[in-house]
């Protein structure tokens, strides 16, 4: 995973999703108070498909 600074993504804001999207990688970006993920909205059904299977008890043996 990347982690860039919010100061970093604002500067190239117009490129991070782009980037996500290629790479399939979540991109961090920290700021002074909070912090954030970026992922590509193509990736999303997929990590929420993941996670709503995770969550059904007796689906997945870990």
């Amino acid at each position: 995973m990347k982690t860039i600074s919010v100061t970093k993504a604002r500067s190239d804001f117009y490129n991070l999703p782009k980037e996500a999207s290629l790479s399939h990688e979540f991109i961090q970006i920290t700021g002074k108070q909070n912090n954030a993920i970026l992922l590509a909205g193509k990736d999303r059904p997929e990590i929420q498909e993941t996670l709503y299977l995770l969550a059904i008890r007796g689906c997945v043996n870990l």
